[in-house]
This record gives C-alpha cells, sequence and structure tokens, in this order.
C-alpha cells in the first residue's frame, strides 16, 4: 500500500494526500456493518401481505438515484485526495533555514574617507556597502533583511529572497537618514521583533558601525535581553581605519569595542575589527564560514487540481436538490425488492 501511495505522488500529475482514498468503501461499509432502522410503533396488519411481497419492477429511479450518489461521493474523495498537476521542467531553489539581517551604520561618522585612497578615497559606507552587495550576492536561498540605523532604527528591506531588490536599496542608501547619533541598542530590539516573526529558523544579525551607542532610548543591555530570548545570534563589526589622509591614528578610536565584542559574546556570535577594505572583505567570507548556506534542494511546481471535481461534487448535488424539490408526489413509489430511496 505504501508503495502505491508513494507511486501516486510522483510524475506530471499526483495526488497530495492519496490516503483519502482510503475512504472510497466507506458507504458500502456502513450498509454492511450498522444494523437496519428497527421499525417504531406497532406494526400495521395486512391480509394480503403475502400477495404484496413481490410487486411489478419499476426501480429505475431507485437505482438512477444510487448511481448518482455513487458519483457524487467519488467526486468528493477524489477532491479531499488533493489532485495536482505538476511541471517537470519548472524547478527552483529552495530557501535555507536561515533568515540574516544586516544591520548598517548610517550616522554622519561613515562619511569618513579612511579606509584607503586618501582625502578622495572612498568613504566608509561606499566601502561597506560594495563588500556587503558581494556578500548578498553569494547568500542564494537565504531570507535577507536591512535595517539601517543612527539616532533612530528603520527596517528598509523585510526578510526576503528578493536580493536583488535589498542590492537596490542597499546601493541607494546615504548618511543622514536616520539622524546623526549611533543607537545600536534600538537596532538590536528591532532586529529582535523581526526574529521573531521569522519563527522555526535560524535567526542572524550582522551590526556593521564605526562608533558607540550614543543615542537615548532603549538600553542595549535590555535589548541584549530581548535578542537572548529570541535566539538571535549577533556578528558585530567594527568599521575604522589605519591611517587617515596618510597620517597614522588609532583605527579604532571611536568604536566602542569593549561592547561590540560583548555583543557577539552574549549572542553566541563573533566580532570583527575592519580596519581597511581587505579586512572586510576576509571578515564577510568568515561570516559565510560561520553561516554556511545550505544545501540547494530542487523542488517542482504544483498547481492544485482539486476544485475541479469539488465543483462538479456540489453541482451535481444542487442539481439533485432541485430535482427532488419538483418531483411530484408517488413518482416513485414503486422500486424493486431490498431498494431503497435516497
Amino acid at each position: 500500500m505504501s508503495g502505491l501511495l508513494e507511486t501516486l505522488r510522483l510524475g506530471p500529475s499526483g495526488l497530495a494526500a492519496p490516503w483519502a482514498l482510503l475512504l472510497l468503501p466507506l458507504p458500502w461499509l456502513v450498509r454492511r456493518l450498522l444494523p437496519p432502522a428497527a421499525p417504531s410503533g406497532t406494526a400495521v396488519w395486512v391480509p394480503f401481505f403475502d400477495e404484496s411481497r413481490h410487486p411489478p419492477r419499476h426501480g429505475g429511479g431507485a437505482r438512477r438515484r444510487r448511481f448518482a450518489a455513487l458519483v457524487l461521493w467519488l467526486l468528493v474523495v477524489l477532491a479531499a485526495s488533493q489532485p495536482v498537476a505538476m511541471e517537470r521542467t519548472a524547478t527552483t531553489v529552495e530557501g535555507t533555514a536561515r533568515n540574516l539581517v544586516i544591520g548598517l551604520d548610517i550616522s554622519v561618522s561613515m562619511l569618513t574617507r579612511d579606509m584607503g585612497g586618501g582625502e578622495r578615497g572612498p568613504t566608509r559606507l561606499t566601502i561597506a556597502r560594495d563588500r556587503l552587495a558581494e556578500f548578498i550576492a553569494r547568500r542564494e536561498g537565504d531570507r535577507l533583511g536591512l535595517i539601517v540605523f543612527g539616532g533612530r532604527a528603520y527596517p528598509l528591506v523585510p526578510l526576503t529572497h528578493d536580493h536583488a531588490g535589498l542590492a537596490a536599496m542597499l546601493e541607494g542608501l546615504d548618511v543622514g537618514l536616520a539622524g546623526t547619533t549611533t543607537n545600536i541598542g534600538a537596532t538590536i530590539a528591532l532586529a529582535a521583533a523581526r526574529a521573531d516573526a521569522a519563527s522555526g529558523a535560524q535567526r542572524v544579525l550582522l551590526l556593521l558601525t564605526d562608533g558607540a551607542h550614543t543615542a537615548p532610548g532603549i538600553p542595549v543591555d535590555t535589548a541584549l535581553d530581548r535578542a537572548v530570548e529570541k535566539g538571535l545570534r549577533i556578528h558585530t563589526v567594527g568599521i575604522g581605519a589605519s591611517e587617515e589622509g596618510g597620517t597614522p591614528i588609532d583605527p579604532m578610536r571611536d568604536l566602542d569595542e569593549p561592547l561590540l565584542r560583548r555583543i557577539a559574546e552574549r549572542t553566541g556570535g563573533r566580532y570583527f575589527p575592519a580596519a581597511d577594505p581587505d579586512a572586510l572583505t576576509d571578515l564577510l567570507a568568515t561570516v559565510d564560514e560561520l553561516e554556511p548556506v545550505a544545501d540547494r534542494r530542487r523542488v517542482v511546481r504544483t498547481t492544485p487540481l482539486y476544485p475541479f471535481p469539488l465543483g462538479l461534487a456540489l453541482l451535481g448535488s444542487a442539481v439533485w436538490v432541485g430535482l427532488s424539490l419538483r418531483r411530484r408526489p408517488g413518482a416513485d413509489e414503486t422500486s424493486a425488492p431490498g431498494e431503497e430511496t435516497p
């Protein structure tokens, strides 16, 4: 039986719930196993009972009604088995069980040009956007989201498989859209809320910032409590530089590195310092290793066909009821012995 059910699932068409076919003999079993209804009240004595036991056979109407009932039952069972049409060539890549949110700092300090190229070199934000675009292209199958933050945190892109749309939104980012300060606590709290909506999947936040938590609002510790409760793992990236305009400086002078380390350790993630574009590229490759893309699986798209037999069953039932209401009294009063009128 299991082999037959498995066969019914395959091919250009099949049944999504073939076990429903087991309901086919149900009317026959009910008729065979349940006792006939016991007569109630006082029996009527008929003096010519023996002569009336075998009246002329005029049971065509009863047989037709029984056949119609059988057809309607077959249609209902067929609809319950959920027939589907399967496309042989239409396949897709199944998404992984990982939801990864990118939290990107777009405060004014991200305009600093200290990660190579001197005063005319790219800004921190430009380098972060370029490296993140490469990172997004490698995450095929993952659900990715984007949160931008400054003085406030905004969910710019919800979790989605539309990586092209996410990359386009990332490309259009500019500093100052979310304020001039840095609100790390609100970003973590917002990511934790988004993780709660993504139940049943691994939840990861990749937090990139070049500063410290300087904005009022949700304390970082409170946000971390929510993240731990929701099972959100956070990898933090500290963006800085080894030189600015040719003058050596402290690359992380504006970063609260102890805080970023504590955020990562508390949630089971890792902290990565990124002093130059190459370091940012390498650390994002490391994130790929820590959060690998699951094996791809090819799936076949299906089109449900159950509305067709279900619709025929409903239409047939409606016609039956209509004919029953229009039938004249006594039109089918005589039937073959043992035949019943439904």
